[in-house]
């Protein structure tokens, strides 16, 4: 991944700071956080028991050179001379509306949901914005999504397609070992409670009582190697190797090693804090060539270690 984005003639990076793909970037570009624009967030509410919507009022005007992304998106398109959320309908309403005003909004964006895929025809949005503390929008209904989202031709979800089936069957007889070179199997699907992902590394009241991520261990291999809690260890496999602290447990298998991921803040991001405690990008010991044949995506555990 760092050697595309070097590679790449342009990169413009759009966040509320410099990230760590925006050290990367030939432009970065300030959002507006959501305290200096509002806004209408509908990714997660409809999910609740009680599912409702919420408009955030806009509390203090972005400082500097900061913009809604939405302005910023317009602005690019404008200067790039292609059709506003490269849609020609849009881009034309877009227009239309600027004559008479600031154009189009992510308001009218917003009531489009409430009108669309929330299905309640009776909510404007001014009824939201003037609902202090939101609105809830009725029962979850636990059926809708089988009744209404599966395109099976009986409306189940199938368990067992057959190239499903194939890949288990292949994996249960050909599953990850650990070798004589490489006598542990690594895993890092493991996340430290109070950081999320790579965002929250530079906050004080979460990093306060943080350390840095480490290799979790069973006592008896530790013991059997000599490594004490706390120790600098050399973590490799075929593709690389890392240093790490160690941390001894009896919550994890014999032959297990496990590395929390999210880490390894390395780059020049201005994140005085997340520079203190970067932690080890345990990326750099899995192949980016082993794919999972049904995501594509690179396998992340079962990787031979020592």
């Amino acid at each position: 991944m760092e050697q595309a984005l070097k590679r790449l003639d342009l990169l413009v990076c759009i966040d509320i700071y410099r990230s760590e793909t925006g050290t990367f970037a030939h432009y970065n570009l300030p959002a507006a956080t959501l305290y200096e624009k509002g806004g209408f967030h509908f990714l997660t509410q409809p999910f609740n028991p009680r599912p409702y919507a919420e408009w955030r009022k806009k509390l203090v005007s972005p400082r500097g050179e900061a913009r809604p992304e939405w302005d910023i998106m317009r602005a690019i398109s404008r200067a790039a001379g292609v059709n506003f959320l490269n849609n020609r309908f849009v881009d034309l309403i877009d227009r239309g509306l600027n004559i008479f005003g600031n154009g189009l909004t992510e308001a009218h964006f917003s009531q489009l949901l409430l009108l669309g895929p929330f299905s309640n025809k009776k909510m404007l949005l001014r009824h939201l914005q003037n609902a202090e503390h939101g609105v809830e929008m009725g029962r979850f209904d636990k059926y809708a999504f089988f009744n209404q989202q599966i395109q099976t031709g009986d409306k189940r979800v199938l368990l067992d397609p057959e190239d499903f089936k194939k890949g288990l069957q292949q994996a249960l007889k050909n599953p990850p070992l650990p070798t004589a070179t490489y006598p542990f199997l690594l895993i890092s699907g493991g996340r430290r409670l109070s950081t999320f992902n790579t965002w929250s590394k530079n906050l004080p009241s979460l990093m306060k009582s943080t350390d840095e991520n480490h290799a979790v261990i069973n006592e008896l291999d530790a013991q059997k190697l000599g490594i004490a809690d706390g120790d600098v260890i050399q973590l490799q496999t075929e593709t690389g190797q890392i240093e790490i602290l160690a941390k001894t447990t009896t919550d994890i298998r014999e032959g297990v090693v496990m590395v929390h991921q999210f880490w390894g803040h390395k780059f020049d991001t201005e994140q005085a804090l997340a520079k203190e405690k970067p932690g080890v990008n345990v990326n750099y010991l899995h192949s980016d060539s082993q794919l999972c044949q049904f995501t594509g995506m690179p396998v992340f555990n079962g990787t031979p270690a020592i």
